[in-house]
């Protein structure tokens, strides 16, 4: 079937194409969980140990305070990585994207597609944190452009490695254990969940290969109006670098069809 279809017709298949994949994350409530209520459950857990803990000296921020940015990211993390590279896998096992090869849309409007569907799932994840840090006098309105703006740059490399690891695994159920099991430890080790100054130095210098600890530096002298540990435009400087290398990574192996 050869795409030559008018414009018209053509935005027509790709709205369609972002309805149909929303309501396909929308119907499955496990994977719904995971990206959209489990963040938020997390944070209320955390917030509830918060109480428990006695404040330190030695940070600038309260425990809520300190964790708040950290749970964003994880809340971009998984929207990203389980709610891109699953869905993506499932799709290829399922013979769907061997099938979208004859549709009018190219694959980059494809791929636009899933960026499309998971902006609008990241945005009502970002409103909803930006109500609640809000509400408890963690951030204030005027951090909300910059912080919006920051996201932005999260759910592109968050993006680009959801695509790249649905490109990676052949299985669904594989990629989501995974990913699920190491998503906490990997945000632990790069100073996200945890003060980056109480961190092993061995463990930091390996640490320093992986985004999290830039866009979760970057979100807290933000939201915050504290100091990180790197400047802010290195944090935005490996943000852009480490979206750019998977995106290249992922145009040499993704993949429509199952080998």
């Amino acid at each position: 079937m050869e795409k030559t279809l008018e414009k018209p017709q053509v935005n027509n298949y790709f709205k369609q194409l972002v309805q149909s994949l929303l309501f396909e994350i929308i119907r499955n409530p496990k994977l719904l969980f995971h990206i959209m209520i489990f963040p938020i459950a997390l944070l209320g857990l955390f917030w509830g140990m918060g109480a428990l803990i006695p404040s330190s000296g030695g940070m600038d921020q309260s425990f809520n305070e300190f964790i708040f940015p950290g749970m964003l990211v994880f809340a971009l993390m998984t929207i990203g990585l389980l709610g891109t590279s699953v869905p993506i896998i499932e799709m290829r096992e399922k013979g769907v994207l061997k099938l979208f090869q004859v549709t009018p849309l190219s694959t980059f409007q494809f791929i636009l597609c899933n960026i499309v569907v998971r902006i609008i799932l990241s945005f009502i994840q970002i409103g909803i944190f930006l109500l609640i840090g809000l509400v408890f006098g963690i951030i204030k309105v005027g951090v909300f452009i910059p912080v919006l703006l920051l996201c932005l740059l999260g759910i592109l490399l968050m993006l680009t490695l959801g695509f790249f690891f649905g490109s990676v695994f052949r299985s669904a159920e594989i990629a989501s254990g995974v990913l699920s099991f190491l998503i906490v430890p990997i945000l632990f080790i790069s100073g996200v969940l945890l003060p980056f100054s109480i961190i092993p130095e061995f463990i930091k210098t390996v640490s320093m290969i992986l985004p999290f600890v830039y866009l979760g530096d970057a979100l807290r002298q933000v939201m915050l109006s504290s100091d990180g540990e790197f400047p802010l435009y290195l944090n935005i400087l490996m943000l852009f670098s480490f979206s750019l290398i998977f995106l290249l990574l992922t145009i040499k192996v993704f993949k429509f069809h199952k080998e």
